[in-house]
């Protein structure tokens, strides 16, 4: 472009052509540019209005992806409060969105545990992102839920940290998984444990990694004995299987004899195993396992069952099988089984005498061959009213139907069927019964039944029948007239209500409610509980009148029930038994006299029995004593010294005898009533003295203190002066007696008004206080066993008593116990000696060829046990003189003693001694080894003399039973004979 020449002109002009040329110089140019500039305006807008509109699409499905999201976010500006919220925030929050933003989200959300600000969540998680941090939210409604964060900070384009985005997700849901899993983790566990069979969970090397309690009670190892272990510690390969049976041969050898191989992943197996506890034993089980895949990798669960009692059971059902054959083919009625199709698979001989066919005729046909209408009553029928062959119609209550016999001839029956399983197969089974008989027999109960309603109408006894609830239906003639109420009267009334007194039922409900274990409430049902219960229910009550009075009646409750077995009612029959309980009180009355009559006689034959035996004893074991001294003063072996004691003992048991014999014959007079009195003044004093001075040797021997206390004249009495010394010597005797050595006795006579007063106390051993009243009893002896420590028949102070009687006086015992000693005091209204001589003396020349003859026992060591001092002495002697070396024994506990230190070769013992008895002496002896002695021969030398006495004694462990008084020759011949020597030379 060509630049113009410039002129000098007027400025003014100048500027405007200048600016004038400038302007259409510079115009197209600046054109141009103008339509550039105006075109990149155009696009620059254009452009802006593409990248406005993408970005709002972008932020309108950015805010769709927000809205849509199931998971709540809040996004945070830096302080913490909420600038954005998606729907899910509110409906998390159960509220809107307007009152969420604005908000801190600690506020919002009611925890303070949500890092809601950048500088908190850096706290927490130093690289601005923090997940799964659960945190229990609390909504608008005030409910609690657990909410999972997920937590960031948000930036700017320069990368500034703008706030923070929170994206929470309710947890309920999968806590309640959680929950389920545990509770599902805990069933299985417990299932585990409580499964019937025995659980083992091994992995594919074998090893057991899991078992169940029942695997421990099946095996009897323990758990922690059993995990780590191989699998064969259990269940032992196939090829060490010593007996199984051939029947599982096949499953063994389909493992190839290793039983390793259903531990395998492809394996699903049920087998029958011989398995082995941790005694060694084997027993047969059934196993099924089955693999499972774990994080562990696949393992192999087996469920294991002893079937030991399960092949028993199976035997058992094949005999049962045979058994009930057996019965079928006996059974009167018709057994058979029919298939689905009906056709008869087994009968039994008894549908030849129903129907007329024999077995064979019948098996393979169509059951409706002898029932034609048989489907219609045991099949059901779909909707259409056609049969459904597979719908059984089960009774076992049973079906009347009609079957047709051989001969054409119809019969009644009454069927009953039940389903029956065979080999995976549905059968029916069948009993069939010909019921023509019970027909008749239907129709005449028919024909009796308004003879029986008749006979209930005159009936003497009230009858009546309630519904279940107890109100009145029926109402007889008889319980009008027992009642007085009309049946009009009680029809539809509770039957409680009306007869039964309240008090009564309460009583009857506790009564009841006891007995048969359950709570009854006072009402009709006390009155039916047992017969609802089918017990005999027959109960005395008391029945009310109409006009209020009461009478004892007997009921009788029966439930009335049908076929099905429901109760329907209940009958009740009652009679008044006014007059019955006064016939019962009357018996009962004359039971009692009678039980008290042969209560007292059988104490008296007790006693009498007693008084017998005791009377063998007093009178046997002194004739040992005299007998014995006698024979030996006969052969004349004694010395004078010997001869002297034998006279003294002699006498003395004859004294002992003859006092015996004196009291018998004074109780036999007292029994009669003959015992008299040869009455004439005496002087009390010198009855005493006498008495005393008789006793006085008895005292002296046993060294007792007496006290003697006597008024010098007490006034006249006229008595008997024998029968008076008599009471006085035996009072003093039993002090004697039953007084220790070095004990007390005291004698006290005075004067008490008009009566003279005599007592006689001892510091001995007292009188039972249970006794004490039977002291003057005839035959009573305080202890009359075996074991007494003193002797005598128990009729002195019976005799003392009526003695004293006989002379107007009275008679008192007192003790306090044993220990305590006793006082006798007698009362006499203004009222006894023995006379004592000395024995000579024999002189015996002793027989040296004698002697020798009756040295047959020479070298024995004989053992003597009796309390009697003389009976201990003579057998001493006795068995001495025939050569025997003798000890002796006072008690079996000094005999035992003897027994262990000696070791003699034979035992002669007494049975009735104090403390210990012969029976336990020869029971503790016996106990020993033979060795020991414990089987020396024994003899019981007893004043028992009863074939029972004998029995009881060779059953107690005596080798022969020998009663007193026993000869010399007697007793060492048996004594040689238990020995086993000869007797020969035993001889008197």
């Amino acid at each position: 472009m060509r630049l113009p020449t410039w002129k000098f002109r007027n400025p003014e002009e100048e500027r405007e052509e200048n600016a004038r040329k400038l302007h259409e110089a510079a115009w197209p140019d600046m054109f141009a540019n103008l339509q550039s500039a105006y075109a990149e305006l155009t696009n620059a807008q254009f452009e802006l209005e593409r990248r406005t509109a993408e970005i709002a699409e972008t932020r309108d499905l950015f805010q769709q992806v927000i809205s849509s999201m199931s998971e709540a976010l809040f996004l945070t500006d830096r302080s913490g409060r909420v600038i954005r919220a998606n729907p899910a925030a509110a409906a998390l929050l159960e509220c809107p969105e307007t009152t969420i933003l604005g908000r801190p989200l600690t506020a919002v959300c009611g925890s303070d545990g949500i890092p809601a600000t950048p500088w908190k969540l850096m706290e927490l998680a130093p690289t601005g992102r923090l997940t799964n941090l659960e945190v229990d939210v609390r909504t608008m409604s005030g409910m609690t839920i657990p909410v999972s964060f997920s937590l960031g900070l948000m930036h700017d384009k320069q990368n500034k940290i703008t706030g923070v985005l929170a994206v929470a997700r309710d947890m309920r849901e999968h806590r309640s998984l959680i929950n389920s899993l545990v509770a599902a983790r805990t069933r299985f566990q417990e299932l585990l444990e409580f499964a019937p069979d025995a659980v083992v969970l091994a992995n594919q090397d074998g090893q057991i990694v899991l078992v169940n309690s029942q695997t421990e009670n099946l095996f009897g190892y323990k758990r922690d004995e059993l995990l780590g272990q191989n699998a064969e510690m259990i269940i032992p390969n196939a090829s060490q299987q010593q007996g199984a049976d051939k029947i599982y041969e096949d499953v063994l050898l389909d493992l190839d004899g290793d039983f390793n191989q259903i531990f395998q992943p492809s394996a699903s197996e049920q087998v029958e195993y011989y398995v082995r506890d941790r005694s060694g034993r084997e027993f047969l089980a059934e196993i099924n396992s089955r693999h499972i895949e774990t994080e562990d990798g696949t393992m192999v669960m087996s469920l294991i069952r002893d079937i030991t009692e399960r092949r028993r059971i199976v035997a058992a059902l094949r005999e049962t099988e045979e058994r009930y054959k057996n019965i079928a083919e006996t059974a009167s009625d018709i057994i058979l089984t029919v298939d689905a199709d009906g056709k008869i698979e087994f009968v039994n001989s008894a549908v030849e005498t129903v129907f007329g066919y024999t077995p064979a005729e019948v098996l393979g046909q169509q059951l409706s061959m002898l029932i034609p209408d048989y489907l219609s009553h045991i099949f059901e029928k779909d909707e259409s009213g056609e049969l459904e062959i597979e719908t059984w119609r089960l009774s076992r209550s049973g079906i009347e139907l009609t079957g047709i016999r051989s001969n054409g001839q119809p019969v009644p029956l009454e069927a009953k069927f039940t389903e029956l399983y065979t080999d995976g197969k549905v059968a029916m089974t069948g009993i069939i019964r010909d019921v023509s008989e019970r027909r008749k027999s239907e129709a005449a109960l028919r024909e009796a039944t308004t003879v029986q309603q008749a006979v209930l109408d005159f009936a003497g006894y009230a009858i009546f029948s309630t519904k279940p609830d107890g109100t009145i239906e029926t109402f007889n003639p008889a319980a009008e007239r027992m009642l007085g109420y009309t049946a009009g009267e009680v029809i539809n009334h509770s039957i409680s209500s009306i007869i039964h007194n309240p008090e009564e039922l309460d009583l009857k409900a506790k009564e009841f409610s006891e007995e048969l274990g359950v709570n009854l409430e006072p009402g009709f049902e006390v009155l039916v509980a047992k017969s609802r219960l089918n017990l005999p229910d027959e109960n005395e009550w008391t029945f009310k009148r109409k006009d209020g009075t009461g009478f004892p009646a007997l009921l009788s409750m029966t439930a009335l029930r049908d076929s099905a077995g429901e109760i329907t009612g209940f009958l009740g029959i009652a009679s008044d038994i006014t007059e019955r309980r006064r016939i019962d009180d009357e018996r009962a009355e004359v039971l009692i006299r009678e039980q008290r009559a042969r209560k007292v006689a059988e104490e008296t034959n007790k006693v009498k029995d007693d008084f017998l035996a005791m009377i063998s004893h007093e009178l046997r074991a002194p004739l040992t004593a005299i007998l014995g001294w006698a024979q030996m003063l006969r052969a004349g072996t004694l010395d004078r010294a010997s001869a002297e004691r034998a006279l003294m003992t002699i006498e003395r048991n004859a004294r002992s005898q003859a006092h015996l014999v004196g009291d018998l014959l004074d109780a036999s007079r007292i029994t009669t009533g003959k015992i008299s009195l040869e009455n004439k003044p005496v002087e009390l004093m010198s009855i005493v003295e006498a008495a005393v001075d008789a006793v006085r040797p008895s005292v002296e021997a046993k060294s007792l203190r007496m006290q003697i206390v006597l008024e010098p004249w007490v006034g006249p009495f006229n008595g008997d002066p024998e029968r008076l010394k008599q009471i006085v010597w035996n009072l003093l005797s039993n002090s004697i007696k039953f007084t220790p050595q070095g004990g007390l006795i005291e004698v006290r006579l005075e004067r008490l008004e008009n009566k003279a007063l005599l007592i006689v106390s001892d510091t001995g051993q007292g009188i039972d206080p249970e006794f004490l009243p039977h002291i003057f009893d005839r035959f009573r002896q305080a202890d009359s066993s075996a074991r007494r420590q003193q002797g005598g028949l128990g009729l002195g102070l019976a005799i003392v008593k009526h003695l004293v009687e006989l002379h107007g006086g009275a008679i008192y015992a007192y003790s306090r116990g044993f220990g305590q000693g006793a006082d006798f005091m007698i009362t006499l209204p203004l009222a006894v000696t023995v006379n004592t001589g000395e024995p000579g003396l024999w002189a015996i020349n002793v027989d040296p060829q004698l002697e020798s003859r009756m040295s047959s026992l020479r070298g024995v060591r004989a053992l003597v046990v009796d309390d009697d001092h003389d009976t201990r002495e003579i057998l001493s002697v006795m068995l001495t003189r025939y050569g025997a070396e003798v000890r002796t024994a006072e008690s079996a506990a000094e005999a035992f003693d003897s027994f262990k230190e000696w070791k003699p070769d034979v035992l002669v013992s007494d049975i009735g001694m104090p403390f210990e008895d012969g029976y336990a002496l020869i029971a503790r002896i016996r106990a020993y080894e033979a060795e020991m002695g414990g089987q020396v021969p024994a003899i019981a030398l007893t004043a028992f003399a009863a074939a029972q006495d004998k029995d009881k004694a060779l059953s107690s462990g005596f080798n022969q039973h020998l009663s007193k008084p026993a000869e010399p020759v007697q007793l060492a011949r048996l004594v040689a004979r238990v020995l086993g020597r000869s007797e020969d030379g035993i001889n008197l």
